[in-house]
Parts: C-alpha cells; sequence; structure tokens
C-alpha cells in the first residue's frame, strides 16, 4: 500500500508506471550497450567515452521526458497546472534537448573532441537520464491513476 493515499491501485499504479520507465529505459541505452561489447571485443572501451551516442541517447532521454508529460497533462485535463507543464517542458527543451543535440552534432563533426565537449555529453546523459525517470516514472503514474478514474467514474 502506499503511505500517501492508502490505496492498492496507487501502489499497481506506481508499479507499473516503474515497470514502462525501466523498459524504456532499457531500449534507449541498448546501442550503448551494444558499443560497449563491440569495444570490449576489440579492446578499445576506452573508446566508449568518445561516442557520440552518448548525446544522441540524452536527446531521446529529453524527448520522451517531454512526450510524457504532455500525456499527462493532457489525460488530467486540470489547466491550473498548464504553467508548471510549460515550464517545465520549455526548460527539458532549453536546457537539454536542444544542448545535446547541438553537442551531438558538434561530435559528429569533429576530428579530435575537446574533453570539455565529452564530460558535456557526459553531463546531459546523466541529467537526461534523472529527468526520464522522475518525469517519466511521474508522468506514467498520472496517466495510469486518470485511466483508473475514467474507468470506474
Amino acid at each position: 500500500m502506499n503511505k500517501r493515499n492508502n490505496t492498492p491501485s496507487s501502489d499497481k499504479h506506481y508499479r507499473n508506471a516503474l515497470a514502462v520507465v525501466m523498459s524504456e529505459i532499457l531500449f534507449n541505452v541498448l546501442p550503448l550497450i551494444i558499443l560497449t561489447i563491440v569495444f570490449a571485443y576489440q579492446n578499445k572501451t576506452y573508446s566508449l567515452f568518445y561516442a557520440s551516442e552518448w548525446s544522441l541517447t540524452a536527446a531521446i532521454f529529453f524527448g520522451q521526458a517531454i512526450t510524457k508529460i504532455v500525456s499527462a497533462f493532457i489525460s488530467t485535463r486540470v489547466p491550473s497546472h498548464a504553467q508548471r507543464v510549460v515550464a517545465t517542458v520549455t526548460i527539458l527543451i532549453v536546457l537539454g534537448l536542444v544542448p545535446a543535440l547541438v553537442v551531438f552534432v558538434l561530435l559528429l563533426i569533429s576530428t579530435e573532441p575537446p574533453i570539455g565537449l565529452l564530460l558535456t555529453q557526459m553531463i546531459l546523459f546523466v541529467a537526461s537520464f534523472l529527468s526520464f525517470i522522475f518525469i517519466g516514472g511521474a508522468s506514467e503514474w498520472i496517466i495510469a491513476e486518470r485511466h483508473e478514474k475514467t474507468k470506474s467514474g
């Protein structure tokens, strides 16, 4: 049971939301897993740090977080939350999605990328991963709760 509202359906929705988010994370990082296997086979695991796929995966995570929060907002139809949703989406686009795509392109055109660019892509990857877990998970939970309410009422 969930401690906040002590309902079994809320606990079920939390578990379902977690399962959805985890499965999407696994599919998003699959190219990175494959790269790790290939680089390990070639004894070039250090090359993984230089791969531009980190930025591309970050852009995908940011994009999915945006999609999830917009979907949750649409499913709730609560106009009072519109400003918060717009602010969150704006932050994700301006500070996440666009920088991740810019870093991705810069890494693609760089013959020898600077260390700062490589660190930036790792920071963006971690930020996108955490954004997706928290925003994506909360959004999935909201959608499930809303779906339950429309089914029962």
